[in-house]
């Protein structure tokens, strides 16, 4: 009678170890599904902060068109239009070349805005990722840990 006892306890502790395995095993798959889908989230990302960083480098170099002629240009606006400056058209030449300072000045200036929110918005891009690699760590530790303890599990069950 006490063997039959002891047999039906291993039965029950068998029967609630793989009870507790199965669950084990559905939180690994559940890990994984979130771990899959926080990689589909990843390189979505990671090919939006590529578009960013071409959209950035395109307006370096807009910048850079811009920048180079606006102070040029302003040096010789300054230089070639003296007040000593005489003539029929020089009101009219000064005028048209003030102009054309001001719009290379306003592109200049709309150049470096757009640098500037188009590099915070890779910012909150690079964040974002920082932050899905940080849950994609947390779905490996979880799903290493609860292999470690189906394995635990199987090593009592392999010893009943």
């Amino acid at each position: 009678m006490a063997n039959d006892a002891v047999e039906e306890a291993k039965k029950k502790r068998k029967a609630d170890l793989e009870k507790y395995k199965s669950r084990e095993k559905d939180a690994i798959k559940a890990q994984q599904d979130r771990l899959a889908n926080y990689k589909k989230k990843q390189a979505t990302i990671e090919e939006q902060i590529e578009t960013f960083n071409q959209h950035i480098k395109n307006i370096q170099n807009a910048v850079n068109t811009w920048s180079s002629p606006y102070s040029s240009f302003t040096s010789f606006k300054d230089s070639f239009f003296t007040p000593d400056i005489q003539g029929l058209y020089a009101n009219d030449i000064s005028e048209n070349l003030n102009g054309l300072h001001k719009k290379i000045k306003s592109m200049t200036d709309y150049s470096a805005d757009l640098y500037f929110y188009t590099d915070s918005i890779k910012q909150n891009l690079e964040n974002k990722r920082d932050d899905i690699l940080s849950k994609i760590n947390g779905c490996n530790n979880s799903i290493e840990y609860s292999i470690g303890k189906i394995n635990d599990m199987n090593k009592i069950l392999n010893s009943l």
